[in-house]
Parts: C-alpha cells; sequence; structure tokens
C-alpha cells in the first residue's frame, strides 16, 4: 500500500474515533447505535433486483453526503430537541459505518 492509501486509511479511523466520541458525549443510546449501524447495508438487497440497481443502492447509501446532509438538518432545524436528537444519532451512525467501511478498505462500486 502507498503513502495515499495510508494516509486515507488513518484519515477514516480517526473520523470513526472523532464520531464514536461525539455520540457518546452528546446521545450515548447504545441500543440505538447498534439497531441501526447496519442500516446502510439493506441498500445491497438491490443486487437481488440487478447488478447495476445494486451497485447504485449501495453507493448512494455510502457515500458522507446523506448522514452529512441528516446532520445539518439536524443541527439547523427549528423543531423539538428530540426530533433534532433522532437526526443527528442517525447520521452519526451512518457516518460511523462509512467511516469504518473505508478505514478497512471497502470503498463504492465502480459505475459501468
Amino acid at each position: 500500500m502507498d503513502i495515499k492509501g495510508v494516509i486515507s486509511k488513518v484519515e477514516y479511523w480517526v473520523a470513526t474515533l472523532v464520531v464514536l466520541l461525539v455520540y457518546t458525549r452528546f446521545l450515548n443510546n447504545w441500543l440505538i447505535f447498534g439497531a441501526f449501524y447496519l442500516v446502510p447495508d439493506l441498500a445491497a438487497v438491490g443486487f437481488g433486483l440487478s447488478p447495476r440497481i445494486g451497485q447504485t443502492a449501495y453507493n448512494t447509501t455510502h457515500t458522507l453526503i446523506g448522514p452529512l446532509c441528516l446532520l445539518l438538518l439536524g443541527l439547523i432545524l427549528p423543531v423539538q430537541q428530540s426530533i433534532k436528537n433522532s437526526f443527528m444519532s442517525l447520521s452519526l451512525i451512518w457516518l460511523c459505518h462509512i467511516t469504518v467501511d473505508r478505514g478497512i478498505g471497502w470503498g463504492l462500486f465502480p459505475q459501468d
């Protein structure tokens, strides 16, 4: 593995650590964490329909765009704190899932 690959993996493991620390500090509900951690992998069901649908569904649920937008909504929406906490909790769990996947070397599927 070249230096860029090593740095990339270290970045994702540091991001995982930060996400876990933020989750522990502000939300700290490990039952919810465990219940939702693998939800992004449900997109793999799309492979039962076709490889292209599976790849698209998996890639959509494994980019940082979705959880970062959800986190932003949790921070700026003028709603009850419990709703904000739900948005933030789900976004941090989702971010943790993605950063762990990338940290162990799993990336997105190439699109044809």
